[in-house]
């Protein structure tokens, strides 16, 4: 499945143990980020609590995308699930580093790593 957003575009892949992946396209702003928020609210609704988010698209990222990000992180942990971010760019993982989220978030080289981790958390 697709959804486009206004300078975002989210693609989705269902993977094995109740794993959603979504691979994130475009920049990560003010605007798009409330795009970005909506889709965490929907897997709220919808029970789904294993999310991968694949950023090796995402081209910028801002505060806004950050609190987002971190919202979705809260959100799925209070509901007994986890988010977990792979294939940052090198600008993407400078934010993260500059922000002290290194910390805060589990990130990933790949994909497969973090599908891993996932199994490694039960």
């Amino acid at each position: 499945m697709t959804l486009d957003m206004q300078n975002l575009a989210f693609f989705f892949e269902d993977l094995p143990d109740e794993i959603i992946l979504v691979k994130v396209e475009g920049e990560i702003n003010t605007i798009s980020g409330e795009d970005l928020k909506k889709l965490v609210d929907h897997f709220q609704i919808t029970g789904q609590r294993k999310i991968i988010m694949d950023m090796k698209g995402v081209t910028y990222l801002n505060s806004k995308a950050l609190g987002v990000l971190s919202y979705a992180l809260r959100e799925m942990r209070r509901l007994g699930g986890d988010l977990k971010l792979c294939n940052l760019s090198s600008a993407v993982s400078k934010l993260f580093e500059i922000t002290k989220l290194f910390d805060v978030f589990q990130l990933y080289e790949s994909v497969e790593e973090a599908v891993s981790a996932y199994g490694r958390d039960r």
